[in-house]
């Protein structure tokens, strides 16, 4: 298996046992409200991703900032940066598990050097935000 499947089964996996734990932990409840699927299953993803991802990190990765394995220090300040922006909109309980699943999705664009992963990804957390 190359390094690319590798990191798509990662952050499957890593999505899975987050989501698991979730319903483990917290309990299982069904907070689904179709109005806000467009926004939250196409908008929020395309748009944060475009930039934070396909602007921010790109920029960023230009100037040559150093990786440690498979993670970029880009990919870290611009994680730090996507849960500071959730801050605006959310509280900290809400902003700050949403780094996490920014670091994989910034492993996707490196890798992929494409935001449609990201995207997909981004999307399919957001889902199962939404219902559990």
């Amino acid at each position: 298996m190359d390094r690319k499947h590798l990191i798509l089964l990662a952050a499957f996996v890593l999505g899975s046992l987050y989501f698991s734990l979730r319903i483990l932990f917290f309990g299982r409840s069904v907070v689904f409200d179709s109005s806000l699927v467009f926004r939250y299953l196409i908008l929020a993803p395309l748009a944060e991703e475009l930039f934070f991802r396909g602007v921010v990190q790109e920029w960023l990765e230009r100037r040559k900032w150093p990786s440690f394995y498979s993670v970029s220090a880009a990919n870290i300040a611009v994680s730090v940066l996507f849960a500071v922006f959730h801050l605006w909109g959310s509280g900290p309980a809400q902003a700050f598990p949403v780094f996490f699943p920014s670091v994989v999705f910034g492993c996707l664009y490196t890798e992929y050097r494409s935001v449609l992963p990201c995207v997909l990804c981004h999307s399919f957390y957001n889902l199962n935000v939404m219902i559990v």
